[in-house]
């Protein structure tokens, strides 16, 4: 069964011809002193860097090229992927003399993404969430969320739509439709204020709840954590 659910999937996919956009341009000020010697995209969980575990889930469901945003300490992220002869997949890089914040990153490369869906994936982010799932084109984006638990959350979510609110986070996965990013001056943008919550007032969010293991490596604590 899941061979075949697998196969499906690549089916869905090569049609597609989807690319993914990995976020690795942070500073990761709060993983000092860890990040001052390497990125955190290049952390390693379990025995496994980030960036790596990110890279083969996508290469198995048949993505077709990857675009990485760099700046903290790029040239390690290139020795590391020319090492691995960049795991058999396309990848190219959008690099950032200064950062532009996620939705800048994102126009940054927009020539680069082209016009069709794509994933989104935060490269500190550690998860067991199946990729595969990601499969259909959106008319603006489709978030996966978690349930907040802090006093304020990213959004609320309405059989299925994002509604501004308080409920849940955003978990760092998402599907992007490129038209998000058009008419826009190359500059520094919020994620969130500058590039999701215009389409979520025009009612084109979506969301699913994932309650598995997802968690962004933000700190030393965040290590044990996982």
């Amino acid at each position: 069964v899941t061979i075949q659910r697998t196969e499906r999937f690549l089916k869905i996919f090569t049609n597609f011809q989807m690319k993914a956009f990995i976020l690795c341009a942070g500073l990761g000020t709060r993983l000092r002193p860890i990040s001052n010697q390497i990125p955190k995209c290049l952390i390693e969980v379990k025995g496994t860097s980030l960036l790596e575990r990110h890279i083969r889930k996508l290469k198995e469901i048949n993505i077709s090229k990857i675009i990485i945003n760099l700046h903290h300490k790029p040239d390690a992220i290139k020795e590391f992927l020319n090492r691995k002869k960049n795991f058999g997949i396309n990848i190219t890089f959008s690099e950032e003399d200064t950062l532009m914040g996620t939705g800048g990153a994102l126009i940054e490369a927009k020539e680069e993404i082209g016009t069709e869906t794509f994933i989104l994936i935060s490269g500190d982010l550690y998860t067991e969430y199946p990729l595969e799932s990601l499969n259909n084109k959106v008319d603006g984006a489709h978030l996966i969320a978690v349930k907040n638990n802090k006093s304020t959350g990213d959004f609320s979510i309405n059989e299925g739509t994002v509604e501004e609110g308080t409920d849940f986070n955003y978990g760092g996965i998402a599907l992007i439709n490129p038209t998000l990013l058009a008419d826009r001056n190359k500059q520094h943008k919020e994620f969130w204020k500058d590039i999701i919550l215009p389409a979520v007032k025009k009612k084109k969010v979506s969301a699913e709840i994932y309650e598995g293991i997802l968690k962004n490596i933000n700190t030393k604590e965040d290590l044990d954590f996982v």
